[in-house]
């Protein structure tokens, strides 16, 4: 403990320093120690290291919970999809570790700086040269408008899938929030009176209306009506399930990208599905990611994810003529990635149909050629949401299996080209089928 002299506190005098004998103003007084200047303050700076020392910390807690808080993925207003789980893993790769992988795995590329190709007012700004064969790349998200979404709609029992249209709504909002086309093919019974509720007349080519006679699977069919009846300019076709979100928010850029590279794109690496409390139910691995994997893509054991979401170029399409729809009992997606496998590889769909598994041959034998092996798949996973409106497509199928059925003398096109069946025998079979499962 110091003790103050007299001779410092004259000279604290002389520097005007008052003391008083009242309590109350003696704890205002501050002694200046030697060396100490006027403008120090030592009773107010430990408050503000305090204070410093506490924002920092404030901030480094703010950010460990940031970082360390669930990853929610929203979707798309008035869904009950709050959020997708994040301990999914990644099953394909545990169960075909890298040194099993094929070296033929494709990999994502960037867009070269210099791109010669027939669609180059997609890819690329020509130069003030029009002579000049050279183009400068430009960025891929020019090439939205040339993008279309398709989505057909229809359904057997809608008073019972009110959801499934709600769901279309929103990801038809998810598409243009991107700036996709996005057309909607709705079709409704021919023979009652629903009304059309998604879509209105002459709004071609975003809204489109049709119908059908009778009940059938004809997503693929409704699918190629739609494609034929677009007037305008596109280069890219993508036909995705309005039921889904896709995990790759990029997914579109990477999409038209490997589109210019390959023949059949699937536009995710695996499938995950979610219950009505979007609680993961089922995984499922992409058909085309697995079958790099794989030399014989039969051996697999985890269940593949055929359909859903796949995109493909105006050329391509044009030279396949269309995209398989033969198959009103389910399966179409399986014949359209079964023709995009190497020569010699084949996957058998299941064999207890042998019957109806041979309408697919033509069109998988005339495409194969065309398609020669080239596919390619978008990273990222896609999440099928419950949409509560399910039926067994083998069940489907059995029913058909067991039928006298012939797809040439069975199935024909009315005049807007939507399937019908003139078997009256098989349709009321279907019928009863899809009324027995709603």
């Amino acid at each position: 403990m110091s003790i103050v002299n007299k001779s410092e506190f004259s000279q604290l005098d002389n520097e005007d320093h008052t003391f008083e004998n009242d309590m109350d103003t003696a704890q205002d007084i501050s002694l200046k120690r030697p060396g100490q200047t006027k403008s120090s303050s030592p009773s107010k700076l430990p408050i503000k290291k305090i204070l410093l020392l506490c924002s920092v910390l404030i901030i480094i807690a703010l950010g460990y919970v940031i970082a360390t808080r669930p990853k929610e993925r929203v979707w798309i207003n008035l869904t009950r999809m709050k959020y997708i789980p994040t301990d999914l893993g990644d099953p394909v790769n545990e169960i075909y570790p890298p040194e099993k992988q094929r070296d033929n795995f494709p990999k994502f590329q960037p867009v070269p700086t210099f791109a010669v190709d027939i669609r180059n007012k997609i890819l690329c700004n020509l130069t003030s040269s029009y002579t000049n064969a050279h183009c400068q790349s430009n960025y891929i998200v020019d090439s939205l408008d040339l993008l279309y979404i398709v989505c057909p709609i229809y359904s057997f029992g809608r008073a019972y899938d009110t959801w499934l249209y709600e769901l279309h709504v929103n990801f038809q909002h998810y598409m243009k929030s991107i700036g996709i086309p996005f057309i909607t093919f709705e079709a409704v019974k021919s023979y009652t009176d629903e009304e059309y509720i998604l879509t209105k007349p002459n709004n071609e080519p975003y809204e489109m209306q049709g119908y059908y006679n009778n009940i059938s699977y004809i997503r693929e069919n409704l699918l190629n009506v739609a494609i034929q009846r677009i007037k305008v300019d596109w280069e890219y076709v993508a036909w995705i399930d309005a039921h889904q979100v896709l995990e790759n928010i990029f997914w579109w850029e990477e999409a038209i990208h490997k589109a210019e590279h390959y023949a059949a794109v699937q536009l995710f690496s695996d499938s995950i599905r979610l219950d009505n409390q979007n609680k993961t139910t089922i995984f499922r691995a992409g058909f085309i990611k697995t079958s790099f994997f794989m030399q014989d893509i039969n051996k697999v054991d985890v269940q593949l994810e055929f359909g859903n979401a796949h995109i493909l170029t105006r050329n391509y399409y044009e030279k396949i003529g269309y995209i398989h729809d033969e198959c009103f009992a389910t399966g179409c997606d399986w014949a359209y990635l079964q023709a995009a496998l190497p020569k010699g590889s084949f996957y058998l769909l299941e064999p207890g149909f042998p019957h109806y598994n041979s309408t697919h041959q033509d069109w998988l034998f005339r495409t194969k050629p065309i398609f020669h092996g080239s596919r390619a798949y978008v990273s990222g996973n896609i999440y099928h949401l419950d949409h509560m409106s399910t039926f067994s497509y083998a069940g489907l199928r059995a029913v058909v299996e067991k039928s006298d059925y012939d797809f040439k003398r069975d199935v024909h096109k009315d005049e807007n080209g939507v399937f019908y069946l003139s078997n009256v025998g098989l349709a009321k079979k279907i019928e009863k089928y899809f009324y027995d499962n709603l």
